[in-house]
């Protein structure tokens, strides 16, 4: 049954990462089905479960699109939870294709138990480990005080198509121009580049137990050392070389030497993508400025990202995460390559 209401559901978005909804999805009308599942897939980036939906006009098949293991783990979902043969009902947003297929922003089990995907149900898989106290990190350098595992804070409207706010020259409005949405570096499972990972609504940990602080992203499992002497960490391939400052309250670390990204500037999925991909060159040139917020509880990111192959001049933007508690679970992230192009193919080029 397609609803023109139910926009309260699918009206504010945080990213869910590895391609943007808003190719894939027109996430101002939504659908709701109800079927029995015949494939419960529950992968990275992806999951998908398959279900049997009896219509009108006899049984058809509904594809159901949902996040990777470790967002529905922390929701509540599981390879236990959604199994063939179950019953289940999803409200989503429609397709933007001909093919029948939405995302399961709010799923039912026959017993009566609700899942919300996206919207605030999204932002749970965070929040509800939030740290209630952090007394014992009142004091320490700023190392000591970013060190545990945060999480992002999303604002609303995220997953929207619509012009980005970096400062595109002439041969970076031609590159987003050009952006298709069926041929992603995301596809064949490439990991996003900085600052784009930077906003994935999975959990972000600053490790400072080894011979370098190291900047963990859930998300693809990436790590990025940091260097605190003249000499720069480079791994892994790709993100740079980076040297880690100390400037008073705040971590400094500037990123130069990247590799040319098809998205290395922004994402299709994030807030400054905006719907396409930004390519970045070798060119690039990222300084994040790290602070934490007086309580404790807050890690603020200003960062400064220059690219004169593409931008006409330096972006300025901000990141915020919340503290989380020291048992908040990280969950391996590997990535399927069939699972991730399968879901690339959705998308229908704007």
């Amino acid at each position: 049954m397609w609803l023109a209401g139910a926009a309260a559901l699918l009206a504010v978005q945080p990213a869910g990462a590895h391609h943007s909804f808003a190719t894939h999805y027109l996430m101002d009308r939504s659908v709701e089905i109800t079927g029995v599942v015949t494939e419960a897939s529950l992968r990275n980036p992806h999951s998908f479960f398959t279900l049997e939906v009896a219509t009108d006009d006899g049984v058809v098949e509904w594809e159901v699109e949902a996040h990777a293991v470790p967002l529905l783990r922390r929701i509540g979902i599981d390879r236990e939870t959604i199994q063939p043969g179950d019953t289940i009902t999803v409200v989503g947003p429609s397709p933007r294709g001909a093919r029948r297929v939405t995302f399961g922003a709010h799923i039912t089990l026959a017993d009566g138990r609700q899942f919300s995907l996206l919207g605030g149900g999204l932002a749970a898989n965070l929040t509800r480990y939030s740290a209630e106290s952090v007394d014992a990190l009142a004091d320490g350098s700023i190392l000591q005080r970013m060190s545990g595992r945060w999480g992002v804070i999303t604002p609303p409207g995220t997953q929207v198509i619509g012009e980005t706010p970096l400062p595109l020259n002439e041969a970076g409005r031609a590159a987003r121009a050009g952006y298709d949405p069926l041929d992603t570096p995301a596809m064949n499972c490439v990991p996003p580049n900085v600052p784009s990972v930077l906003y994935a609504p999975y959990v972000f940990e600053v490790r400072i137990d080894g011979p370098q602080p190291v900047l963990f992203h859930e998300y693809e499992g990436l790590a990025r050392p940091l260097s605190l002497t003249e000499e720069p960490a480079d791994t892994p391939p790709g993100l740079g070389r980076r040297i880690a400052t100390v400037e008073g309250d705040a971590l400094v670390v500037e990123s130069v030497g990247f590799s040319g990204h098809p998205a290395g500037l922004a994402s299709d999925w994030d807030r400054i993508g905006r719907g396409r991909n930004v390519p970045g060159s070798a060119q690039k040139r990222l300084v994040e400025r790290y602070t934490v917020s007086d309580d404790r509880t807050t890690l603020v990111l200003d960062y400064t990202l220059e690219d004169p192959v593409y931008l006409s001049e330096p972006f300025t933007a901000r990141v915020e995460w919340n503290r989380l508690r020291d048992d908040a679970p990280i969950y391996d992230f590997d990535c399927d390559a069939d699972i991730a192009t399968r879901s690339t193919l959705n998308a229908v080029p704007l």
